[in-house]
């Protein structure tokens, strides 16, 4: 039963589309940048517009090792990450699970529920080590709330040295830490019963570690402006707008409807107690507004509300250890977990071509080849979606964006996705009016229009992507 289980989210992961994100061209550049030149760039070295700009590789350690697994095994390295992670985030979700329900059967489907909740999210980024950190921390937090000596929290200083080096979202946690370090004076605010007896009011083990925590992040070659990349995001709400992954949950999909009833029962679970217990209500509260905000979120909701239902609170307040699988079995359901995802590879015909085929039905294969071959020179513009991918295959040219939102600012990403979408202004743009070389995605209005453009001829076209040229 674990075995099914643990590999359920893998089994989710392994399609071919998985390699098809539009990050990951970037990311895998920015991952051979820093292998070729044993440094950190400083500078944006792959787009036009950010040359000579500030640009933070805050990602720069999950780079580096995609870069590693992609010299290694090639797009079936990709695979081999996406499968690996969401394998952990199983395991280590069942376990904290597992610590507050005894009933086998109930703990099992509430993980389920949640890994099914987060399957949108199984992708080669690296807020799948984000989701793995953050299950990490809330248990080790949930435990120190339920003993005396919290002697596990000096395990997350460390775990936020590394964190801080893969992915902005270490940020996530901080709530979890300073309301469980707020708990007792919340608990008077809310005049609720506190567990322990303590008069205290702030949970001073917790509150060290959250200092710790927080010290740690520095710890990372950008120092503070990791700081100031999280600033620049939240300060950027049209991309919202825009970009998929950022957009509010739709629920036209099953997954959406699974996270919308855990939330929902939560939020009855503690609705139902007598007591108003601060700590719970408020990080639900947190999730719930992450979540509806951007559905890339959904995995903070699901980690926080799956204990709840689960009963995160029982009426002795004991924390349960029982049916937590003990490193012997874990070792065995690995290996069977590996065996069962290598023969669901192996059905599936997940093959190197197979991958590189899902690749060649999204992206512009073929239109590169073609660049490459015929020795066109930019500036080239080219669609958000595909900035990435052409970073990766076309690194002689510049893109013209990429969805490194942060460094192209608000402004330009709304005139660009206009320009794409053929709004009255788009040949006025300024960047498509300097341009040399345009890549234009088939499906997109502008590539219409181009074809009446006096300015640009058709080098190329297939079914996924057209070439324009400048007339000389």
């Amino acid at each position: 039963m674990l075995v099914v289980l643990y590999a359920f989210p893998a089994l989710l992961a392994m399609r071919a589309a998985v390699v098809a994100d539009p990050d990951l061209g970037w990311q895998l550049r920015a991952g051979q940048w820093i292998w070729q030149h044993r440094a950190l760039p400083v500078t944006d070295p792959f787009s036009a517009y950010g040359a000579g700009r500030p640009w933070v590789a805050y990602s720069w350690l999950f780079e580096a090792v995609l870069y590693g697994l992609d010299r290694l095994l090639s797009l079936t390295g990709i695979m081999v990450y996406v499968a690996g992670l969401t394998t952990l985030i199983a395991v280590c979700l069942h376990r904290l699970i597992s610590r507050v329900q005894a009933n086998f059967a109930i703990g099992y489907g509430l993980t389920a529920a949640g890994l099914l909740a987060m399957a949108p999210m199984y992708m080669p980024r690296p807020w799948l080590l984000s989701i793995l950190f953050f299950i990490l921390t809330t248990d080790i937090v949930l435990q120190a709330r339920r003993s005396a000596g919290g002697r596990r929290l000096w395990l997350l200083a460390p775990l936020f040295a590394i964190w801080a080096n893969i992915h902005v979202q270490f940020l996530y946690a901080f709530p979890v830490l300073a309301v469980a370090t707020l708990e007792p004076l919340l608990n008077r605010l809310f005049k609720s019963k506190m567990r322990e007896g303590s008069q205290a009011l702030l949970r001073a083990d917790i509150g060290v570690a959250t200092l710790g925590c927080l010290a740690a992040t520095l710890l990372n070659p950008y120092g503070w402006k990791v700081y100031r990349v999280i600033a620049e995001y939240a300060a950027q709400p049209a991309p919202f707008d825009f970009v998929q992954e950022l957009q509010a949950p739709s629920f036209r999909s099953f997954p959406d409807w699974i996270f919308l009833l855990v939330l929902l029962t939560a939020a009855w679970v503690i609705g139902r107690r007598r007591k108003l217990e601060p700590f719970p209500l408020l990080l639900l509260l947190a999730g719930a507004l992450l979540s509806f905000r951007a559905r890339r979120d959904i995995w903070f909701s699901m980690v926080i509300a799956l204990p709840i239902v689960a009963g995160w609170y029982d009426q002795s307040g004991a924390w349960s250890a029982r049916f937590v699988p003990g490193r012997r079995r874990l070792v065995a359901v690995f290996v069977a977990v590996c065996a069962v995802l290598a023969v669901a590879g192996r059905l599936r015909g997940l093959t190197e071509s197979k991958l590189q085929e899902s690749l060649a039905a999204t992206y512009p294969v073929r239109a590169v080849e073609i660049v490459k071959q015929r020795g066109y020179s930019g500036p080239l513009f080219n669609d958000f979606d595909w900035g990435g991918y052409l970073i990766w295959q076309l690194p002689q040219l510049k893109v013209s964006m990429d969805g490194r939102t942060n460094l192209h600012g608000e402004q330009r990403i709304k005139r660009h996705f206009a320009t794409w979408m053929g709004g009255p202004d788009w040949q006025s743009d300024p960047e498509l009016s300097a341009a040399n070389l345009v890549i234009a995605n088939a499906r997109l209005p502008l590539t219409a229009l181009l074809r009446t453009d006096s300015r640009f001829k058709l080098a190329y076209q297939d079914r996924v992507s057209a070439v324009f040229v400048r007339k000389k």
